[in-house]
């Protein structure tokens, strides 16, 4: 695919796609596309691919937790977390003190429930 890219000057994702799938390629065609516009940047040629011409490789899915998850973050015990969960826990809890607060409130609430104590609801 370079030297179609680079030697021959073909610079359509798709038909770059369409040829190595031909040849037995089973990936998906946003590797092709990401791959080009890299390619693209390379030699200082504006992506076709998008409105905009990406610099940085974009964040994986994963690397911002979502309000549910730290919500369920909150509830379960330190120790049930793994140790990247309880570090992003510790980071956000750190930066928001509401967060904090709603973090001490959910673990002591939890405490009640597992020791079936109803005098500290009052609380």
């Amino acid at each position: 695919m370079r030297s179609r890219f680079f030697e021959d000057g073909c610079r359509n994702s798709l038909e770059l796609y369409r040829e190595i799938h031909s040849q037995g390629y089973d990936g998906c065609m946003t590797i092709v596309v990401n791959y080009v516009t890299k390619l693209r940047q390379q030699i200082g040629e504006r992506s076709t691919a998008g409105p905009v011409t990406r610099t940085q490789p974009t964040l994986a899915n994963d690397a911002l937790p979502t309000p549910r998850q730290v919500a369920w973050w909150c509830y379960l015990p330190h120790e049930r977390l793994r140790e990247k969960q309880q570090e992003q826990l510790q980071k956000l809890r750190s930066h928001d003190g509401e967060l904090n607060t709603a973090y001490e409130l959910a673990q002591r609430f939890r405490s009640l429930l597992n020791q079936h104590v109803s005098a500290g609801f009052d609380q």
